[in-house]
C-alpha cells in the first residue's frame, strides 16, 4: 500500500490488493453491524443476559460454554494461517467465509466484556459507597416505600389513564351500544408496585397496567351456567345485541348458541389495534428530531425509535409502546404496557365463593367484607385447562382491589418486599410461581393472624413470618384461592410437567431455609446495583452540594 502511494499517478501492481483490502474492511464492518442487529431482532443479548444473571448454574455453564467457543473460534482466527489462494475472488471468498464465521464469535466477546466492565464498576461503585455509608435495615425500609405508588399518585393515574383509553372506551360503546365501565386492576392501582414509565431500581417491581372495560350483563341478553366452580358458559338469548354477534358461535354438543372466549380476545385486539390506529401521529416530527444527529453523521447507535405493538396475551389485548435503536445491546426498552381485558359484570356473588363470606377472621373487618360482597364478581374470556373456548372464568379484581386498599402499612411493606425476594430469588427457580400466588397467600396470612400483635414490629420481622408461611404452603403443595377455597392454585395435576414443577417448589423450600439463616434478610434483598443507586441518592439528600 505505501509502495503505491510513493508511485502516485503510476500504475502499479499495488492498486488491486488496496481496492480488496478496502472492501474487506467495508464488508467486515456491514457485516457486524447486521450481526447485531440480527442479535437484537432474535433477543439474543436479552437471553444471554438472563443466563448471566440467574441464580442457576447450569445457565451459567451454558454461558461459559458459548464464551469459551466464541474464543476459540477468535483465537484459532488469529493463530492459524489459512491459505488466501492465488485469484482476486478466492482471497475475496476466503475473506468474506472468514468473517461470516468470526463475526458473531466477536460480537459476543464484545457483549460480556463490557458485562464485565459494568460490573466491575459496580462493585468498585459499591465498595467506594460502603466506606462512606454503610447499608442498614433503615434504608432498606425507606426504599421499600418507594417501590409502589401513594394513594394521590394513584388517583392522579386512574385519570390520565381513563384519558389515555378513552378512545378505546369510545368505539367499545360505539360497536356494542352499551355504557362500557373502565375497572382499573393490578398492582399498580393495587400500590404493590409501580408502572413501567416510573424510574426504578434494578431490583424494582414495575408492571404493566391492567384495564377492565367492564358491561354489565342486565344489559345483555345473555344467561349463565357455572360448568365448575371457576369457569362458566354464557348463553345468547338473542341476536339483538351487534355486540354478541361478533362473541357467539354456535355450539353444536349443547345445540345452543355460546359466546366463544377466543372471540372475545380477538375481538378485543382489533379494538385496542383501530382505537390506536385512530390516535394522532405526533412522532413523526419527535422522531426525526431526535435522530437527525445519528442521521447526519451516520452513527445508527445513537438512534431511536418508537414502535406500538398490539397482541393477544392470555385474556386480554395487550399493547405496548417501546423505543430503541437497531444497535442497541439488549431489548427495546417498553414505555408503556397496557393488558385490556372485556369482562361481563354478573353482578352476584358465586355460590362457590359463599363459604368466604361466612369463615372466622382476623382480617378485614365485617364492613369490609360486606363491601366486597356488594362488588360481585366478573366473567373474563379464559379458556380452562381442557382447552374449552367456551369457557369464561370468574374474576374478583374489584373485590382484590376494594381489600388491597385496607392493608395494614407495615403488611404491606412486608408483602412488597417478599415480592422483591420472589422475583430475585424464586422466580428464576419456580416459574411456575407466580404473583399471584404470593398475594394469595399474603391475604391468608392477614387473615389468620391477630395483627395487633404485628403492629410494632420490624419490617425483617414481619418478612421472616411472611417466608415461613409461603414455605409452608410450599412444602404442602397448597395455595387455596381467596375467595373459591375449594380451588388449589398449587394443584398441576393438569399440567404435564406436574413432577418438575413439584421440584422446583421444593428448591424454592429450601432456598428460603437458607435464606431465613441471614441475620439481616431485608438489607440482602436489593442487589448491588440497586445499593449503589439507594446510597447515592441517600448521601444526595444529607449533602445537597454533593
Amino acid at each position: 500500500a505505501y509502495y503505491g502511494r510513493v508511485i502516485g499517478s503510476k500504475k502499479t501492481e499495488w492498486e488491486t490488493p488496496i481496492y480488496i483490502d478496502i472492501a474487506g474492511k467495508t464488508t467486515a464492518i456491514f457485516i457486524h453491524i447486521v450481526i447485531i442487529i440480527v442479535f437484537c431482532f432474535f433477543h439474543v443479548f436479552s437471553k444471554m443476559n438472563k443466563l448471566l444473571f440467574s441464580n442457576n448454574k447450569y445457565h451459567l455453564i451454558i454461558l461459559f460454554f458459548i464464551f469459551g467457543f466464541a474464543l476459540t473460534i477468535i483465537l484459532t482466527s488469529k493463530i492459524v494461517c489459512f491459505g488466501q489462494g492465488e485469484s482476486h475472488v478466492d482471497r475475496l471468498l476466503v475473506r468474506f467465509v472468514m468473517i461470516l464465521i468470526v463475526t458473531p464469535s466477536s460480537v459476543i466477546l464484545e457483549w460480556i466484556s463490557l458485562k464485565l466492565m459494568i460490573q466491575y464498576m459496580h462493585w468498585v461503585v459499591g465498595l467506594a459507597l460502603s466506606l462512606i455509608k454503610m447499608k442498614d435495615s433503615q434504608l432498606a425500609e425507606n426504599q421499600l416505600k418507594d417501590l409502589f405508588l401513594s394513594e394521590s399518585k394513584v388517583t392522579e393515574i386512574r385519570g390520565h389513564l381513563s384519558y389515555l383509553t378513552m378512545p378505546i372506551r369510545e368505539k367499545l360503546e360505539f360497536i356494542t351500544g352499551h355504557e362500557v365501565e373502565l375497572v382499573p386492576t393490578g398492582s399498580v392501582f393495587e400500590r404493590y408496585g409501580k408502572p413501567l414509565t416510573h424510574p426504578a431500581l434494578d431490583t424494582n417491581l414495575r408492571t404493566d397496567f391492567d384495564v377492565m372495560f367492564a358491561i354489565e350483563k342486565s344489559m345483555l341478553p345473555v344467561e349463565y351456567i357455572m360448568k365448575d366452580d371457576e369457569f362458566l358458559h354464557i348463553f345468547a338469548l338473542s341476536n339483538s345485541c351487534s355486540m354478541l354477534d361478533k362473541l357467539t358461535e354456535y355450539h353444536p354438543e349443547s345445540k345452543s348458541i355460546k359466546l366463544c372466549a377466543c372471540k372475545a380476545r380477538s375481538f378485543m385486539k382489533n379494538i385496542v389495534k383501530d382505537a390506536q390506529l385512530e390516535q394522532p401521529s405526533s412522532n413523526d416530527l419527535r422522531t426525526l428530531s431526535r435522530n437527525i444527529f445519528s442521521f447526519l453523521f451516520n452513527l445508527p447507535r445513537f438512534g431511536r425509535w418508537n414502535q406500538q405493538i398490539t397482541e393477544s396475551t392470555g385474556p386480554s389485548a395487550n399493547f405496548k409502546e417501546r423505543f430503541g435503536g437497531p444497535m442497541t445491546g439488549e431489548e427495546w426498552k417498553i414505555s408503556l404496557d397496557c393488558d385490556f381485558l372485556l369482562s361481563i359484570e354478573l353482578g352476584v356473588w358465586p355460590d362457590a365463593a359463599a363459604p368466604w363470606a361466612a369463615r372466622t377472621r382476623c382480617w378485614p373487618s365485617r364492613q369490609i367484607v360486606r363491601e366486597v360482597l356488594a362488588t360481585g364478581c366478573q366473567a373474563v374470556p379464559k379458556a380452562d385447562p381442557s382447552g374449552d373456548q367456551f369457557s369464561w372464568r370468574l374474576s374478583f379484581s374489584r373485590g382484590e382491589l376494594l381489600l388491597s386498599q385496607h392493608v395494614p402499612h407495615n403488611a404491606r411493606l412486608a408483602y412488597v418486599a417478599l415480592k422483591v425476594y420472589y422475583k430475585d430469588n424464586l422466580k428464576s427457580i419456580c416459574p411456575s410461581i407466580r404473583s399471584y400466588h404470593l398475594k394469595t397467600i399474603f391475604y391468608h396470612f392477614l387473615e389468620k393472624h391477630q395483627w395487633g400483635k404485628y403492629e410494632n414490629s420490624s419490617i425483617d420481622s414481619l418478612v421472616r413470618e411472611l417466608l415461613k408461611y409461603l414455605q409452608l404452603h410450599l412444602k404442602l403443595r397448597s395455595c387455596p384461592h381467596f375467595f373459591i377455597p375449594s380451588l388449589n392454585l398449587f394443584s398441576f395435576k393438569a399440567n404435564p410437567h406436574a413432577d418438575r414443577i413439584h421440584k422446583e417448589m421444593d428448591l424454592c423450600s429450601k432456598h428460603i431455609q437458607e435464606s431465613m439463616r441471614d441475620t439481616n434478610i431485608l438489607v440482602n434483598l436489593f442487589s448491588r446495583k440497586s445499593w449503589n443507586i439507594i446510597l447515592i441518592k441517600h448521601l444526595g439528600n444529607q449533602n445537597p452540594i454533593i
